[in-house]
C-alpha cells in the first residue's frame, strides 16, 4: 500500500508557525497526539505531514499526497491524490 511508502498531508497543522506550536485538526478539533519524527518540529511552518518516521513540519505549499475523510455516521471515504 503506497501510504506506507509516501509522505502525505493528513489534516494536522500548527496554530502558529513556531517550533512548538499547538496543533489542531483542520476541522478545528484539538490534537494531543503527536508522533514527531526525530528532530521535528524544527521549522517555523504550520503544516504537518506524515512520514514513516513520524510527523514532520513543512511549508504548506509543498506538493504531497493527502488523505481526507467524511464525518462519522456517513460512509467513511479515504481519498489520496497529489496536491
Amino acid at each position: 500500500m503506497f501510504l506506507n511508502t509516501a509522505d502525505y498531508w493528513f489534516g494536522l497543522y500548527k496554530l502558529t508557525p513556531t517550533k512548538t506550536g499547538t496543533t489542531k485538526w483542520y476541522d478545528e478539533n484539538p490534537s494531543k497526539y503527536r508522533k514527531w519524527a526525530k528532530g521535528h518540529p524544527n521549522k517555523n511552518t504550520r503544516c504537518i505531514r506524515y512520514t514513516k518516521g513520524g510527523f514532520r513540519d513543512m511549508k504548506c505549499s509543498h506538493p504531497y499526497y493527502y488523505t481526507c475523510k467524511k464525518d462519522a455516521g456517513k460512509l467513511l471515504v479515504s481519498v489520496t491524490t497529489l496536491h
